[in-house]
């Protein structure tokens, strides 16, 4: 607690403090003064009567006379400061002891230090007995020479260099007589002090008194002043400082009610003012917002517009170009296509732009190949870096996680988009791509941080152009005579989607020397567990890697060493075929070298040519790397001896695979991730397995029983966990579908039951239990698993999901089904050929339903009819009907768990017929009602009607669509 006082206390108390400080220091010293002084002058008298009794004794020790000793000493009795007296033989012996005290202790000789030759002691003690303090003083008896006669000290002094000692004269002075006049003295300057700090008190609060009180009035004057009693004056008539001040407050507060006056007179003009003014801002800023989106959407209306004929250009200018014609149409044909080709890409950039700029850009979230795509990126650009002469590798570290979870189409759209610029603006030299795990201490175990890094020996950055280069429509030149064309947005969006993918996007650049394009992306863990692709031990081969590149040699090292490959480079043919000469003369000669086609002087098929031509070296295995891919070079490589022959830039599963080959280790198969997806993708297998599906929605058991139909399963559904343990004790099951969030009883609380049923059957039998739930938030897997469910499926799924889960977890053998495998491509036939003819029908629909969804859909009908997907509509319609009206009732009454449970029921089933924004209102929707946020609720319901009217819409166009082209 703090202690608040006024100034005038303070002042008080700090005057105060300084008299009593002042005061005691003095007192203190006077006291402590006096004490020494007064035992100076006890030690000083004591030591003259030693001195005196020395002089008059030496008669009586010579002649051993006792009762002239005790004359000598006989007048002391009378002096109080006097405890005893005693003279000694120089011998030690006692020959008068007189003591005026009988309460002190007389101390001996012998207990006293070594003294000095005719020196004087003086000892203070105190008395155990009485505890009074004693000064002992101890003073030798000296002869005196035959020319002395005089007793004075002075001369007693003088004789102490020719006198012997003859005795001592030991004399104890008591102290009570100071003590009791140094208390005397206390109390008398404790009482002068006293009186001092009263007076000065007293004097104190009088002046602080006189001082204060004209401040205490200007404070009271303020308060008055900040309660709005404008015009207080003060009246304070002395000439000092506080004087001045109480002038300069009373002007003040007139200028103040001068200026209350003022204030008030506009106070009502202002009110009007700032009213037709926020009309003004609030007209304004509606204007703004309803052209920017009307921008947008023109932007987004006019790029779909142009593209679907821009399709067709492009589509018929190929066609042409495979057609006969002359020298000059195909050159006129192909300058077409090339700007086709542009003029798409533009309208690409516009159109992503305006997608991010409106906030109706979504990323996906699915598992995929990362090294795949980064490679796939940089071999569609390879030809265009090769054409100039350019040098294109790409190094994906060993560490980085190979399968990750995230939005492919857009990091490869980010990739491509820095390559390609990286390529446009590097006449000579390299451009190196670079991947590596981004080390840093990430909260989320469950996310990994990848860094991307697009290096070039270009025409590089000032660093005007590196402040501006992400902006929107801008560019490093932006003449009209610029020697680089594109519309500026490219680099722009780029690096808003690394925005969304959580990351962050820079460029390090030198005018002259090239410039970095680096960004940060952070991925997922992929959904089902992924096995490495197993490498086998290449320990204890050794490779020779010959390119004039550096780069490209320190990215195969690289390579190499990740598969425990010895290595050594060379620059040129001479440097390679004196290493190859050294180690071969070493015993330690190499098993393959890898040789760049183009280098200079020297190329690739000469080095060959020369390596051969040397028996002691010619058992070397080759394999040649070249830009440029040409029949005939293919070819002459056969024809020198070459033993692999792979197109840069080379990706490290195809290097792998050469070199495995080469020399004799096996090549690795594919991870269980990789068959599953390519079986997956290329055939269809029969389950021939009993699954019980426990669903509450109709819209998902009609999709889940399709998809397991078409896969051969027998099929039984439930609508709630209640039902799903009374089907288990009638009929056996091989598999189990289990929705998390039912009525009556949920998922979770079923799974617990049947594993307990299983544990007190003592039977070993466990049937697998796959979770199904539209969540997917960190921590639902772990719930579903502690639960006791074996996987985790979330929704919406497709066929290719559920068929992985089948064959993880089916206790039946798979059996490949090459009718359905027939079926299946003719289905797929059919479907292709229908999507092609409806594409325009579900462009319309882009912004409400996912395209890839209804694909997904239309994918499950094996007959190729598409009524299953208008059947499905239909469920949907029906279910979401009855949804929304309870929804609509739950949120009159802010029922929370009522409308968690059907918000979440929405959310499933709008994510199984692609319409993703209402599933995302409902999520939003389930996840208020989840944290018990009552807020906005009418508001989100009526976004979720009015997105669900317009879902509906579009079905039924879809729906007439489709049964219009089965009519036909």
């Amino acid at each position: 607690m703090k202690f608040h006082s006024s100034i005038e206390t303070r002042f008080n108390l700090l005057t105060t403090a300084l008299i009593l400080f002042t005061a005691v220091g003095t007192s203190t010293f006077l006291i402590i003064q006096e004490k020494t002084t007064s035992r100076q002058r006890l030690i000083q008298y004591g030591t003259g009567i030693a001195h005196m009794l020395s002089s008059n004794s030496e008669a009586g020790i010579i002649s051993d006379n006792r009762a002239m000793l005790r004359r000598t000493i006989k007048g002391l009795s009378l002096n109080k400061d006097i405890a005893y007296a005693v003279i000694i033989s120089n011998d030690n012996k006692i020959l008068v002891n007189e003591s005026y005290y009988p309460s002190v202790r007389i101390p001996l000789l012998s207990d006293q230090s070594a003294l000095k030759k005719g020196g004087i002691h003086i000892e203070e003690y105190t008395s155990s007995e009485t505890q009074n303090s004693i000064i002992d003083i101890l003073v030798p008896v000296l002869t005196m020479p035959p020319a002395i006669t005089d007793n004075s000290p002075s001369d007693i002094s003088k004789r102490d260099n020719q006198s012997e000692i003859i005795g001592y004269i030991q004399l104890g002075l008591t102290q009570q007589r100071i003590q009791k006049d140094g208390a005397d003295f206390f109390y008398n300057t404790l009482l002068i002090i006293s009186i001092m700090v009263l007076i000065g008190s007293i004097l104190t609060l009088l002046m602080t008194r006189k001082i204060t009180s004209p401040i205490a009035s200007l404070v009271n004057a303020t308060k008055k002043i900040s309660k709005g009693d404008f015009g207080t004056q003060i009246n304070i008539q002395s000439k000092d400082e506080i004087g001045k001040l109480a002038r300069s407050f009373n002007r003040m507060s007139q200028r103040l009610k001068t200026y209350q006056k003022e204030a008030e007179q506009h106070r009502d003009t202002l009110e009007e003012k700032v009213i037709q003014r926020t009309q003004d801002l609030q007209k304004a800023r509606e204007k703004a917002e309803a052209a920017n989106i009307a921008k947008s959407q023109f932007l987004a209306n006019m790029s779909h517009e142009i593209r679907t004929p821009m399709n067709a250009v492009l589509g018929m200018t190929e066609f042409l170009l495979d057609s006969s014609l002359s020298k000059e149409q195909h050159g006129f044909a192909h300058t077409a296509y090339k700007s086709a080709e542009s003029l798409l890409s533009i309208i690409n950039d516009i159109l992503d732009f305006s997608k991010i700029e409106a906030g109706k850009l979504e990323l996906e979230l699915i598992d995929f190949d990362l090294c795949d795509l980064v490679d796939e990126a940089v071999e569609l650009l390879a030809e265009h870096a090769h054409s100039k002469g350019l040098e294109l590798a790409c190094l994906v570290h060993s560490d980085v996680t190979k399968i990750v979870r995230g939005d492919p189409n857009r990091l490869r759209q980010i990739l491509m988009n820095l390559i390609s610029n990286a390529i446009k603006f590097t006449d000579k030299g390299e451009v190196i791509i670079r991947v590596s795990n981004l080390i840093e201490n990430a909260e989320n175990a469950e996310t990994k941080v990848l860094c991307f890094e697009v290096q070039d020996t270009g025409i590089g950055l000032s660093e005007d152009a590196q402040s501006r280069i992400f902006d929107s429509f801008s560019q490093a030149d932006g003449s009209t005579t610029r020697k680089y064309g594109g519309t500026g947005l490219g680099l722009s969006i780029a690096k808003q989607l690394v925005t969304l993918m959580h990351g962050e996007m820079s460029i390090e650049s030198v005018v002259g020397l090239g410039s970095t394009f680096s960004f940060t992306a952070r991925f997922d863990q992929p959904v089902i567990c992924v096995e490495p692709e197993a490498i086998h031990n290449m320990q204890g081969f050794k490779a020779l890697i010959i390119d004039d590149n550096a780069t490209n040699r320190e990215i195969i090292e690289l390579q190499l060493k990740s598969w425990s490959i010895q290595s050594e480079s060379a620059a040129d043919a001479y440097q390679a075929m004196e290493s190859l000469r050294a180690a071969k003369k070493s015993g330690h000669a190499f098993d393959f070298a890898i040789l760049d086609m183009q280098m200079p002087e020297i190329d690739g098929i000469a080095l060959a040519k020369a390596i051969q031509s040397e028996p002691e070296i010619a058992d070397i295995r080759l394999i040649m790397l070249s830009s440029i891919y040409q029949v005939d070079i293919s070819a002459a490589c056969q024809e020198v001896g070459i033993d692999h022959f792979l197109a840069k830039p080379v990706k490290q599963s195809y290097l792998y695979n050469s070199i495995a080959g080469l020399m004799g280790v096996p090549v690795p198969c594919l991870s269980r991730s990789r068959r599953e997806k390519d079986n997956t993708t290329n055939q269809h297998y029969h389950f021939d397995v009993r699954v019980l599906v426990a669903e509450d929605y109709p819209a998902n058991q009609l999709v889940i029983r399709q998809i397991l139909t078409t896969l051969g399963c027998q099929v039984d559904i439930v609508n709630n966990g209640s039902k799903a343990i009374e089907a288990l004790s009638d009929h056996h099951y091989d598999l189990i579908f289990m929705d998390c969030q039912m009525p009556l009883m949920d998922g979770y609380e079923t799974s617990q039951q049947i594993r307990r049923a299983e544990a007190a059957a003592n039977d070993d039998k466990r049937i697998p239990i796959i979770a199904l739930t539209a969540n997917a938030l960190q921590g639902d897997r772990e719930k579903c698993l502690s639960a006791g469910m074996d996987d985790y499926l979330s929704k919406p799924f497709n066929r290719k999901q559920i068929q992985g889960i089948l064959k993880i977890w089916s206790p039946a053998e798979l059996v490949y089904d090459a009718e359905q495998d027939s079926l299946g491509n003719v289905a797929s036939t059919v479907n292709e050929k229908q999507q092609q003819q409806s594409n325009h029908h579900v462009s319309t629909t882009n912004e409400t339903l996912n395209p890839q969804t209804i694909n997904n859909i239309r994918a499950m009908d094996q007959t190729g009819d598409n009524l299953f997907l208008s059947e499905l509509c239909e469920m949907f319609v029906t279910c979401s009907d009855q949804s929304l009206t309870s929804l609509i009732d739950a949120v009159s009454k802010n029922d929370t768990d009522s409308i968690r449970k059907l918000a979440h029921n929405l959310k499933s089933s709008s994510a199984n017929v692609g319409a993703t924004r209402l599933a995302t209102l409902s999520r939003e929707l389930e996840g208020k009602a989840r944290d018990k946020d009552i807020s906005d609720l009418s508001r989100l319901l009526d976004k979720i009607s009015s997105e669900y009217r317009i879902v509906v819409q579009a079905l039924d166009r879809l729906c007439e669509n489709e049964r219009c082209e089965h009519a036909k």
